[in-house]
């Protein structure tokens, strides 16, 4: 009689987790398809960006070093958002013009990881609170990363 409980109790079990999985990814599909919209203005509104600032037109900002090519490489890589997969190739090619290491990761972790572009869509899905304390953090910790990864440069 145990085991007819427990293979019945296995049974509610089971039928209850798909049930909720199911539910729980049709929840997250229609969560998606409303924000589908906005998720597509604003990867075009990033490639357009992209597109109307050349890097002709900030390499030499980024190339005069100090905490002026820094902070300025910051707020460059916060307004021109990116894809971390061409991040590498923009940072190599940044490197291989005369910027530093510390201002080209500035600029690519500011790039990946703050988003202007993005703050509302943000704060639409997430919350104005959470967008803007994210974004700030974000961009504080851009010189953090950069001067560890220097550090651990010249060790290596």
């Amino acid at each position: 009689m145990s085991k007819m409980q427990n293979s019945s109790g296995e049974g509610r079990l089971k039928d209850l987790l798909k049930k909720s999985l199911l539910n729980s990814l049709k929840k997250s599909a229609i969560s998606l398809y409303s924000t589908l919209p906005l998720l597509l203005a604003t990867v075009l509104l990033i490639a357009l960006v992209f597109t109307l600032v050349p890097p002709d037109l900030y390499s030499p900002i980024l190339e005069s070093g100090g905490f002026v090519g820094a902070f300025s490489a910051g707020l460059i890589g916060s307004l021109l958002a990116g894809s971390p997969i061409i991040s590498y190739i923009v940072a190599g090619e940044l490197i291989k013009n005369g910027v530093s290491l510390f201002i080209a990761t500035v600029f690519i972790v500011a790039w990946v990881t703050v988003g202007v572009v993005q703050i509302p869509a943000e704060a639409m899905i997430l919350g104005k609170r959470f967008a803007l304390v994210r974004n700030v953090t974000a961009f504080l910790l851009t010189f953090v990363i950069a001067a560890l990864t220097v550090f651990l440069n010249n060790l290596i």
